[in-house]
């Protein structure tokens, strides 16, 4: 998936979420994207602080999220790209 298959999905502002992370994210129906735009490494506390937004999205929105991806812009941790695949994240 790319940035530019994102026009039919919902873009949601993380205040909304109270999350002051720099990253963009998009939901519809049951399944939500995450675009980071770091310069710097995505690590093990951005996938868990991924889970906790994804928690407060579908309390917000009373939905239910299966299916979970994000777009990466920068590197990726090796644990933290096994830590995503293992709580089923789409990279």
């Amino acid at each position: 998936m790319n940035k530019a298959n994102l026009q039919d999905y919902e873009q949601i502002a993380l205040k909304d979420l109270n999350s002051r992370l720099n990253i963009d994210c998009f939901y519809k129906n049951t399944s939500v994207v995450f675009v980071f735009n770091k310069k710097s490494r995505i690590l093990t506390k951005d996938i868990e602080k991924l889970e906790e937004l994804i928690k407060k999205l579908e309390k917000l929105k009373g939905i239910n999220i299966s299916q979970k991806s994000f777009i990466l812009n920068s590197n990726i941790c090796s644990k933290a790209l096994l830590l995503a695949k293992s709580k089923s994240w789409q990279v």
